[in-house]
């Protein structure tokens, strides 16, 4: 009767156990109780490692599908970029912008510089720095996005190094500022200024997601419209800072599901 009991109770919290976090509450009240707890648990874990035993785990690739979709649209805007098609529409869509809007070079180019890594990285340290007397956790999560930046602005230098896609000509360029940390690069594919973005924004206003969307949005028409990249460009910025915070929140969700809090 008793490990009927023991059973009826753990099957309800395995229920519960939408990722995993019931079956590590139930591991930690077997402490001192019966053996049958113990056993019953361990024997649901084996089911399931992952703690939900109501419903069959999704395959890795069909969990993470938003990452590989990510991946799959960057490789493809890299691959597809040269093409005659391609750069016709980029041609198209500058062209079109700049005359649409013939007037914020300086509003564009001000908010442009404020996405340039010697900006972003200081500015997300300073908070960092800021919130360690409070929040030491968040203080911390603040010097990982910084390295992360640094990390993705490396990535984006290199690339813009390996993979051929030339950038907009002089005559499409506008931009009025000029002072900055400007590192010389063969091509432009993909923008530093999207990835950063995207990260940041991505990290920081992951709460309102349609604030996150409207920057992530000012920042590619705002490099467009001066120049320094073209569509396609900013596009592959957006893939791959998209793909980087789905490999970073699907790290920490595996992080928290080896080593649950409780």
């Amino acid at each position: 009767r008793e490990e009927r009991h023991v059973e009826r109770e753990h099957a309800a919290l395995v229920r519960r156990a939408a990722d995993g976090r019931a079956l590590a509450v139930a591991r930690q009240s077997v402490a001192g109780r019966h053996e049958a707890h113990r056993e019953l648990v361990e024997r649901l874990a084996r089911r399931n490692p992952g703690g939900a035993v109501i419903a069959p785990m999704a395959p890795a690739a069909f969990k993470h599908w938003r990452l590989w979709a990510a991946l799959a649209g960057f490789l493809l805007l890299m691959l597809a970029g040269t093409s005659p098609v391609v750069h016709a529409w980029d041609v198209s869509v500058t062209t079109w912008l700049q005359h649409a809007a013939p007037g914020p070079d300086l509003p564009a180019s001000l908010f442009v510089f404020l996405g340039n890594a010697e900006v972003v990285v200081p500015a997300t340290v300073l908070a960092a720095a800021w919130a360690f007397r409070r929040d030491r956790r968040r203080a911390m999560a603040g010097l990982w996005l910084a390295a992360g930046l640094i990390l993705a602005s490396l990535t984006a230098v290199a690339l813009k190094h390996l993979v051929f896609h030339p950038g907009p000509p002089r005559e499409f360029q506008r931009t009025v500022l000029e002072f900055g940390i400007h590192v010389r690069t063969r091509y432009s594919f993909p923008s530093g200024h999207t990835l950063r973005t995207t990260i940041l924004a991505g990290v920081a206003l992951h709460q309102a997601p349609w604030a996150a969307g409207l920057i992530i949005l000012a920042m590619m028409v705002a490099l467009v419209y001066l120049g320094d990249h073209w569509t396609s460009d900013v596009l592959g910025g957006l893939c791959l800072g998209w793909a980087a915070l789905e490999a970073g929140n699907a790290l920490s969700t595996a992080r928290s599901q080896s080593y649950p809090r409780g």
